[in-house]
């Protein structure tokens, strides 16, 4: 039997209707099926930021009660330079997170004849160093050449600080520090004594941040408050201290 043209030709449209239909209900399944995984991927990887970013928070929350807990103890009651630097000393032994613990008073506050007093303890090779600071901190100094004092007069002023991170070469490490002013009394209205400071190693917390997994292209970083970066997975990003803004 001889079919007529324009039935094939219906016979023809209605077949590539058909295929056309079939053709994008696949493409849309296959689009939906990719926006699944894509999206699936993009919760695993918001939960693995998430979790990242508690643990940091946890680290450093930690790191800021030691240095709390020290003002504290310096500003109850008037103690000798031999307790005060027994007191640092146990403190960094104490907290593996820490590489340095110091303090610093203000003028003639530890007794008459002691001018000024600021012990600073670090590890090196395992080994707790007294590394004491000798100059003027209480003064900030318009030469480019004297060391900056910012440390000292910004956390007393502002009763904390916490300090742009900084790569040490000889340690190869991301170093951080939160300080503390210590006031007589514990209280903000007693008087200012000095401040408490803290140096901890930024490393462990870099280095997992470098390694999350974010996918075949995606990659973490970090950076510092005034967008210096602190956590690569290019290195000498951090050693030469690039800053992003």
């Amino acid at each position: 039997m001889r079919l007529k043209k324009k039935t094939l030709e219906h016979i023809f449209w209605g077949f590539s209707a058909i295929m056309l239909a079939l053709g994008l209900y696949f493409s849309y399944k296959n689009v939906s099926f990719k926006a699944k995984i894509e999206n699936k991927v993009q919760e695993e990887i918001k939960k693995s930021l998430s979790e990242e970013l508690l643990s940091i928070e946890k680290t450093l929350k930690a790191i800021k009660e030691t240095a709390v807990s020290l003002a504290k103890k310096l500003g109850a009651e008037k103690m000798s330079k031999g307790d005060i630097e027994k007191l640092l000393q146990e403190s960094l032994k104490q907290n593996p997170n820490l590489v340095g613990v110091g303090a610093a008073f203000e003028p003639s506050i530890i007794d008459e004849k002691t001018k000024l007093f600021a012990p600073y303890y670090q590890i090196e090779n395992n080994k707790v160093l007294s590394t004491p600071i000798t100059y003027d901190y209480t003064q900030p100094s318009k030469s480019k050449f004297k060391p900056d004092v910012n440390w000292y007069t910004t956390p007393l002023s502002k009763g904390e600080a916490w300090s742009d991170p900084y790569y040490v070469a000889k340690k190869r490490a991301v170093i951080g520090e939160y300080a503390i002013a210590v006031h007589k009394g514990n209280g903000p209205k007693g008087k200012p004594l000095g401040i408490v400071f803290v140096n901890f190693n930024l490393n462990a917390i870099t280095n997992r941040i470098s390694y999350l997994n974010l996918g075949k292209t995606g990659y973490g970083f970090l950076l510092s408050k005034k967008g210096t970066i602190i956590s690569h997975y290019m290195n000498e990003y951090v050693s030469e201290q690039k800053n992003n803004c």
